[in-house]
This record gives structure tokens, C-alpha cells and sequence, in this order.
């Protein structure tokens, strides 16, 4: 990548995580972090590795912890994509392209963006194919505290909103529909 490093494991496979280094201390339900576990299906852990692909409401003990999921769904980019990331002086960016779904026909371009703030955003720019099945949210490190909304159909609707939500402000994320806003200019691109 011109502006960001591909992360070697998490492209090249299938449910695996690959640890990059934060540069920051990240506060998340008032515990800070340095280090970020990247994980294959659409998520990042900031304590521990973690390949989980099948998806449940949040917060949930049962779900990687300190979890902060854009897209946490069964994604496959040993079959197509790859997963970058970048950081800058405030920020730390995760970017997943052209990722597909396990078993194909579908294909994701997403990012992760932590500020040293504490801020999380959601940036989609492509989102095509299965999009019925993710869970988009965040949790802290015990899985009792966090804020969650599932796109799955089967997930009932009293797990969208969590009453351990954090304020409206805590992260940004435009609905997922086929009129997704573009990713700003700090795109990575291959």
C-alpha cells in the first residue's frame, strides 16, 4: 500500500488475528489500551487475539472483549481483499478492501478509525452483495457494558440499543445501504 501497511496474516487468511501496535493510549469504557488485534472478520480486540466469526448481539460476555465491530460478520480475505492499516498522530486507521463474505459474492470496504481522543468512527465506502448478517457495535473488556444494533434479521430487536450505551457522540456510523457516504481522503489504498 502506498500510505498503509497490508497486515499479511489477517489478508491471507480466514479466521485469524494479527496484533499491530496502537501508538497511543486508547480509553474504552474507561480502561486504556496499546495494542489492537485485527481480526479477519470485520472487527478489532484491544486485549486479545480472537478469530470468532459467528456474530451475536452486543454487549455480550460470550463475544471477543473490548471489541469495537464495524462489520463483525464471517468475512474471508484469504479469498478476496486484504486489510491495511495506518497511524497517524492523533489516529489509528484499519482499513478492510475489498473483503468478501465466506463463501462469496459479496465484497466489503470498510475502516476502523480510533482517535487518541477516545472518538471511534465507522467509515463504509463499499458495501455490495450479503449485508443482512453483520453485527456493527462495540463492548468493553467484561462484555456486560456496550452498545450494539445487529443487521441480522434473527437477532431479536430489543439487542439494537443496549440501555449500557454510551452517549449518541461515542462513535459515527452511516446506515449500510447502497447509497453509503464515500470514505474520506485518508483512504488506504493497494
Amino acid at each position: 500500500s502506498s500510505t498503509g501497511t497490508r497486515l499479511e496474516t489477517v489478508s491471507a487468511g480466514d479466521d485469524v488475528s494479527e496484533q499491530i501496535p496502537g501508538g497511543f493510549d486508547f480509553n474504552l469504557y474507561g480502561t486504556n489500551h496499546t495494542n489492537v488485534y485485527v481480526c479477519s472478520n470485520g472487527f478489532i480486540s484491544l486485549v486479545s487475539a480472537s478469530s470468532a466469526y459467528d456474530n451475536i448481539p452486543l454487549p455480550a460476555q460470550s463475544a471477543p472483549t473490548a471489541m469495537i465491530a464495524p462489520f463483525w460478520d464471517d468475512l474471508n480475505p484469504a479469498a478476496s481483499g486484504d486489510v491495511y492499516w495506518q497511524r497517524e498522530t492523533d489516529k489509528l486507521i484499519v482499513q478492510y478492501q475489498n473483503v468478501s463474505r465466506y463463501g462469496g459474492g459479496s465484497s466489503y470496504t470498510f475502516q476502523i478509525v480510533l482517535f487518541s481522543s477516545g472518538a471511534i468512527e465507522f467509515r463504509y465506502h463499499t458495501i455490495t452483495g450479503h449485508v443482512n448478517s453483520c453485527t456493527i457495535g462495540i463492548q468493553d473488556s467484561t462484555g456486560t457494558l456496550g452498545r450494539g444494533f445487529a443487521v441480522r434479521p434473527d437477532m431479536p430487536a430489543s439487542s439494537s440499543v443496549p440501555p449500557s450505551a454510551p452517549p449518541e457522540d461515542f462513535f459515527i456510523a452511516p446506515p449500510l445501504t447502497a447509497t453509503t457516504p464515500p470514505l474520506s481522503p485518508s483512504l488506504l489504498r493497494a
